[in-house]
């Protein structure tokens, strides 16, 4: 199961952000969770610099701004690539 947890102070552009997620999820048949959370601590001890953003495998791979559905594909390469033997 893919992990991901979007942080931002807003539930608007946070909700705007997960939803591509969602959406690529469904389409690769990826059993994904999210969790949104606006605490600022949290974020800050996320090391999350600009919200709303999107963290997966404790890594942040978007920050600033609504992720969008094409940006979303590139930055989440599901299934992920084949690991070289």
């Amino acid at each position: 199961m893919e992990r991901f947890e979007i942080p931002g102070s807003g539930f608007a552009n946070g909700r705007r952000t997960a939803e591509p997620i969602g959406r690529i999820a469904a389409e690769r048949g990826v059993a994904e969770a999210r969790k949104k959370f606006e605490d600022t601590a949290a974020i800050g001890a996320a090391a999350v610099m600009a919200t709303p953003a999107a963290i997966a495998g404790g890594e942040t791979v978007h920050a600033g701004g609504v992720l969008a559905q094409r940006a979303a594909e590139f930055r989440f390469e599901w299934p992920a690539p084949p690991v070289p033997h």
